[in-house]
């Protein structure tokens, strides 16, 4: 295997290709990178049993062939000094990569060795502009659960009905629903693990005029956006039914300032350290919000404005999760909507469904 392509291609692909290479495995192939030089380009692989991620980039090939090179390369690759990089592999799989003036040894191994990656045999298959995708995933990932003892809440409920993709995630505390409308794609839902989606959307740009396309079988899934591909399983099981979590009526609501409540939480939680975690106690009425917190440090009282039907409604929650829901909201203003007898909350944009969040309270004042 010989080939010769961009320094920077090369780096920018390894940098994302990478973060599917397994750490601590005592499968050693599968901690390092798979190439395959074929007439015009190479491919690039790294897969960790669960996820890989893989791309095709152009390069000069002088020999065809196939080898397991390790990760020590993308170290190496980020310090080259000229505009391109040429690599080969000989039949002992040793390693020369050469740039400029530096040229480097690495021991190869063979890439029989390597895994094969899943089939994914499409059963269902929709599509999505990027930056929506991305948008969705940023807002409903703080809710991923990182229990194991329920495995199908450490990934993201898709769920696709009459063209509208929700997004769907809880972890016992909160829960959070994004919805999209697409222009295609046939009913189905799945769970993709939350590491899945944490490297899509390190991909995913702000981009609306790209698209992913998303395919989905029985038992895996691929992500494909912007070159690269991104193949992971899905979770098996029965996923939490939302739609009762949030039935029931809301009696009470207030509607503020998002950066207002932001900032209002952010001061209060100055109060709030890993030996103390003290809840914060909110006071909702029809045309302000008190927020407190008393901890043996100190103790700390905000208040913002609001209007809505609320009168000493009085609930207390963890900090973290407060700040984890109000950073996800993306208008300018979001509604705060008050279950009868204070057992939860909801969050939602003072127009439309386009996302909805539901926090639990610690406690009842």
């Amino acid at each position: 295997m010989k080939f010769k392509c961009s320094q920077q291609e090369l780096m920018d692909t390894l940098n994302t290709v990478s973060r599917a290479a397994a750490t601590k495995s005592t499968l050693m192939v599968i901690n390092n990178i798979y190439f395959e030089a074929r007439n015009n380009d190479v491919y690039i692989c790294c897969y960790n049993l669960e996820m890989g991620i893989t791309k095709i980039i152009s390069a000069q090939v002088t020999k065809t062939g196939s080898a397991i090179i390790p990760i020590r390369l993308c170290d190496i690759v980020k310090k080259l000094p000229g505009d391109t990089v040429e690599i080969e592999c000989d039949d002992k799989y040793m390693v020369n990569i050469r740039s400029g003036y530096s040229e480097y040894k690495l021991i190869g191994t063979s890439a029989e060795e390597f895994p094969e990656l899943p089939t994914v045999t499409s059963d269902h298959s929709l599509d999505i502009e990027q930056g929506k995708l991305k948008s969705m995933i940023s807002q409903t990932a703080f809710a991923i659960s990182t229990n194991d003892q329920r495995p199908v809440c450490t990934g993201a409920l898709f769920e696709v009905t009459d063209r509208v993709l929700r997004v769907v995630t809880v972890d016992g505390y909160r829960l959070a629903i994004r919805k999209e409308e697409i222009s295609d794609g046939d009913d189905c839902s799945f769970i993709v693990p939350g590491k899945t989606l944490s490297e899509v959307q390190k991909i995913l740009t702000d981009d609306n005029s790209e698209t992913v396309y998303i395919n989905a079988a029985r038992n895996n899934i691929v992500f494909s956006v912007g070159g690269y591909s991104v193949i992971s399983r899905l979770l098996s099981g029965e996923f939490i039914n939302y739609k009762s979590a949030i039935a029931g009526e809301y009696m009470f609501d207030v509607t503020v300032n998002t950066s207002d409540i932001i900032r209002s939480t952010e001061r209060i939680a100055l109060m709030i350290t890993e030996t103390f975690k003290i809840p914060v106690r909110c006071v909702f009425n029809s045309d302000n919000i008190t927020f407190s917190c008393d901890t043996p440090i100190g103790r700390a009282e905000d208040v913002i404005d609001s209007r809505g039907n609320c009168d000493g409604i009085d609930m207390c929650f963890n900090s973290k999760y407060m700040l984890d829901a109000f950073r996800a909201v993306d208008t300018d203003e979001m509604k705060i909507k008050i279950r009868e007898k204070c057992k939860s909350v909801q969050i939602v944009p003072p127009e439309g469904d386009s996302f909805l969040f539901i926090l639990m309270p610690i406690g009842r004042r």
